[in-house]
């Protein structure tokens, strides 16, 4: 009993040494690999890994098993071998993910893991070469080559993430005093985001560079949608060997307007590279109305950034060695479409070297981008405010205008108002754009949304456009959802400034509740029948569904129907919760003897 009640104070004092010695330096938010696992919620990242990888591995072996090519080249089918290279790269990956939060991971050296994270990691990058090629496909001709090899380069693409992420993680949790900087720290310091600033000077001129490369590529295909003639070839013929290649919907459409979309995509893409290298791809600037001076989602531009580059660099890379060869005369270029050889190495020379140039320069600022804005430890000072470095020329924030103003008096809330109260009003308006940008796109661009291809606004009088009646019925409609956020916000209990005679006065409880709960009731009654009645195939008058109703559509153009429209069913029931919630909040202060209080809009 004694020596149990001393080896029990033994490991209590060891512990509490092992305490003392942790608390020696400044822990950072990530955790530390404790036992030879990662823990906390960082192990999520290792766990999706895992999961992914037999996610993939059971994809590659029903691809082999059953002969289905998972990988293409152009319209031939990859060899079989390439779908047991799918299943072995899963293995590899899973045994990756698994070393990283088990404890016997902790036998092997970290370099083995993380070169069988990296190196699976680095084959799910070559098996989704050529997403960026079928996402824009897909965009504007609503369909893929190969539904198949196109999921494929959607699930390589993901588990490439996840890989590197768990790599990170794993690089992470060695046990080192700060993970994130590897060293301890005299004094408290947290994770902060570097202040925005510009990219080095070479990074720069390298964006330039590569924005330059892209502007021949986008002169070739502007010519061609404009009609004019380049390599022998017509705009007209352009047009017609897309359509025989089986393009249609948003293509023909905009091809006719004078655009080329993959002219108009360059264009989107050298806006994405300025925007890696100056300050306002980490904080838009101030001429972003609503939006100046707040933080850009790291995120947002590193998605397409890194996909981008992943796709152009070595296609374009591939692409002018080729042309090269060509050009030497050592390979013999077929001329396809072109009159000659000579044309269609002058398309080549155009297209494919802007995608080298600009995929490396996107490379280059994507990179630059990824250490400019990644969070490093920053001292804390007394009042525990870190003061972050800076990374550049620090702008000083936006000058706050009398828009904004107003656009921030509309939507602010009152004191009291419940958290579910405030996204619910929030929502309304969201849960109505959707259909009225169906309806837009559909009548007014003629995106092919409408199997009957009609493109209609139904029964109107001839002298009433449809493009106009479209237009002005989604606005209403976006301000009558709007008026749902005046249930919680200071302009619906207190007459704004700019109405007249009324100004500063407060809104009587029936003149907001009445109307907002006859609202409540209309929109529920009348949008819960309309969807029972169309599941059953019937109108609100109780006649079948007629030909060309967009509840009649198959396939993808019924899903986009159905996504912008279902929405809708939210609107009465949320408005409803809302005015009652208005109501009991206005008696309440009525109750109590207060007055309404909230500043009005200017």
């Amino acid at each position: 009993m004694v020596l149990t009640a001393r080896s029990k104070t033994a490991r209590r004092a060891t512990a509490g040494e092992r305490s003392r010695a942790s608390r020696s330096f400044v822990r950072s938010p990530f955790p530390f690999r404790q036992a030879g696992r990662v823990d906390g919620g960082r192990a999520m990242v290792c766990r999706a890994a895992l999961c992914w990888a037999v996610v993939y591995g059971i994809t590659g072996l029903a691809a082999a098993l059953t002969g289905s090519s998972l990988v293409r080249f152009g319209p031939a089918s990859g060899p079989a071998a390439l779908d047991w290279a799918v299943v072995a790269t899963a293995g590899v990956a899973g045994a990756g993910a698994a070393a990283v939060v088990r404890p016997w991971g902790r036998r092997f050296p970290a370099t083995v893991v993380l070169t069988l994270l990296l190196g699976a990691a680095a084959a799910c990058v070559a098996g989704s070469f050529g997403l960026l090629m079928e996402l824009i496909t897909l965009v504007f001709n609503q369909q893929v080559d190969s539904p198949l090899s196109a999921a494929h380069q959607v699930l390589a693409a993901v588990g490439a993430v996840l890989l590197i992420g768990a790599a990170r993680v794993f690089r992470d949790s060695s046990g080192r005093a700060c993970p994130r900087c590897a060293a301890v720290h005299d004094a408290p310091a947290r994770l902060v985001r570097p202040a925005p600033g510009p990219a080095p000077r070479s990074v720069r001129w390298t964006a330039y560079a590569g924005c330059a490369a892209f502007l021949p590529y986008i002169a070739m295909k502007t010519a061609w949608a404009l009609g004019a003639t380049f390599a022998g070839v017509t705009g007209a013929d352009i047009l017609s060997a897309a359509r025989e290649q089986g393009s249609s919907g948003v293509w023909p459409t905009l091809e006719a307007w004078g655009v080329d979309p993959t002219a108009l995509c360059a264009a989107l893409g050298i806006l994405l590279l300025l925007g890696l290298v100056r300050p306002w791809g980490q904080a838009l600037p101030r001429w972003t109305p609503f939006l100046a001076g707040r933080r850009v989602p790291r995120w947002l531009p590193l998605a397409p950034a890194l996909l981008g580059a992943a796709t152009l660099a070595p296609y374009g890379l591939v692409g002018i060695g080729y042309a090269a060869l060509g050009s030497a005369g050592l390979v013999t270029v077929p001329r396809g479409d072109f009159p000659s050889s000579a044309d269609a190495l002058k398309v080549i020379w155009c297209g494919l070297g802007g995608f080298c140039g600009y995929g490396l320069a996107l490379a280059v600022a994507t990179r630059s981008y990824l250490v400019r804005t990644r969070r490093c430890c920053a001292p804390v000072t007394e009042r525990r405010e870190a003061v972050p470095p800076a990374s550049g020329s620090v702008r000083p924030p936006a000058t706050t205008g009398r828009l904004r103003a107003a656009w921030r008096a509309a939507h602010a809330p009152v004191p009291g108002v419940p958290r579910w109260a405030r996204v619910a009003a929030y929502a309304v308006p969201f849960a109505v754009l959707p259909s009225g940008l169906w309806r837009i796109a559909e009548v007014v661009f003629h995106v092919p949304l409408n199997e009957s291809g009609s493109g209609g606004a139904g029964d109107l009088p001839s002298w009433l456009p449809p493009q106009a009646y479209v237009i002005l019925l989604s606005v209403v409609s976006e301000l009558l959802a709007f008026t749902a956020v005046g249930l919680i916000a200071s302009w619906g209990q207190t007459f704004p400034r700019w109405i007249p005679r009324l100004r500063g006065r407060a809104v009587p409880v029936p003149v907001a509740v009445v109307p907002a709960a006859l609202g409540a009731a209309t929109l529920t009654v009348l949008w819960t029948t309309t969807a029972v009645l169309g599941i059953a195939g019937r109108t609100l008058q109780g006649r079948p569904l007629p030909e060309g109703n967009p509840l009649t559509f198959h396939g993808w153009h019924l899903a986009v129907f159905v996504l912008c429209y279902a929405p809708l069913l939210l609107w009465g029931p949320l408005l409803a919760a809302l005015t009652v919630a208005y109501r009991q909040r206005r008696h309440r202060a009525t109750a109590t003897g207060v007055h309404p209080a909230g500043s009005s809009i200017t």
